[in-house]
């Protein structure tokens, strides 16, 4: 949170948790928008389309968010790492070894960790400076082209890839580390990933409601099966199949096309992407009473397409009303 407030004000923090992070390479020294701006289209834009991008980044606290976040995850990283070299690790434990070799390489020991003289993880050494990128690449998605398919790198298509970026580098890095730990007896990571994002997908849908004027949704007046099936539904537990899953339990108000007391409906149009079932949406406009889709129009799906627009659509509807 920090961070986020100090990419407003334009000033870097000057904590030696970031100073170490700096000096790893994990995060720029100067301003970082490689997994925000870049992530979202900025290498397919120019001039002041680009400009606007980056600076919605920085607004929204995005650019900050991972800044620190980052920061955090070189700082684990290295007392992780640094940890494993003065207590050691159980050389017949595959898992404990799998995530050694995972960050130093095949046939890699506790030897291969090199320290300084101040009894510091020595920050010149290349395989400590890997594995530090490694470990924290792991821990923080940061989407690439290996992880998505050919067709999410082509330009054309960028409309239908629009935000499945995140998916894909979730379901592709962390949820196949956690499996492949499971495989070799560490079910930990799968449980941690299961259960632990469940409750704050929970929270997070329920503060964001807190924050937005008028009724509950349909998951909240549900009882406990509609908080667990909202949850699931965010939480992403499923990686990749959960974008389908998505569209299962997803919040609609759409009347007699329910599945179950989370208020859930099938909209294919938002496995194309937000934009496509923007326009979807727009287009059903004047036959919104044929469809029962009669809280959509013009001006609330503009208004849903801003920053805020879940609490600016919401007030629309209440003004209608």
């Amino acid at each position: 949170m920090r961070e986020i407030a100090n990419t407003w004000k334009g000033k870097k923090s000057d904590s030696e948790m970031m100073a170490r992070a700096e000096a790893w390479g994990a995060v720029d020294a100067g301003s970082f928008l490689d997994t925000n701006g870049q992530t979202y289209g900025s290498q397919f834009m120019t001039g002041k389309a680009k400009m606007l991008s980056d600076k919605f980044f920085k607004i929204t606290g995005a650019e900050g968010w991972n800044r620190g976040i980052r920061g955090v995850a070189a700082n684990v990283a290295e007392r992780i790492i640094t940890e494993w070299k003065t207590e050691g690790i159980n050389m017949n434990d595959k898992a404990q070894v799998a995530r050694l070799e995972r960050l130093f390489g095949e046939g890699a020991t506790v030897n291969d960790i090199k320290m300084d003289a101040d009894g510091k993880l020595d920050i010149n050494d290349p395989r400590n400076q890997a594995a530090i990128t490694r470990w924290m690449l792991d821990a923080v998605p940061a989407p690439t082209a290996a992880h998505r398919p050919i067709w999410g790198s082509d330009p054309h298509f960028q409309t239908f890839m629009h935000l499945k970026n995140y998916t894909y580098t979730y379901h592709r890095v962390m949820l196949k580390g956690a499996m492949e730990q499971a495989k070799l007896g560490n079910y930990a990571p799968m449980a941690q990933l299961s259960l632990g994002y469940m409750p704050i997908a929970i929270a997070a849908g329920a503060i964001k409601e807190m924050l937005i004027p008028g009724e509950e949704p349909p998951w909240m007046k549900g009882g406990l099966d509609g908080y667990l099936q909202y949850g699931f539904g965010r939480a992403g537990v499923l990686g990749v199949p959960q974008m389908m899953l998505g569209n299962l339990v997803d919040v609609s108000e759409v009347p007699g096309l329910n599945f179950g007391k989370a208020g859930a409906a099938f909209d294919p149009a938002t496995l194309a992407g937000p934009t496509v079932d923007q326009l979807q949406n727009i287009l059903s406009v004047p036959f919104g009473e044929f469809m029962a889709m009669r809280d959509h129009t013009v001006i609330g799906e503009g208004l849903g397409a801003l920053p805020g627009g879940s609490m600016l659509r919401r007030l629309e509807r209440l003004g209608n009303a």
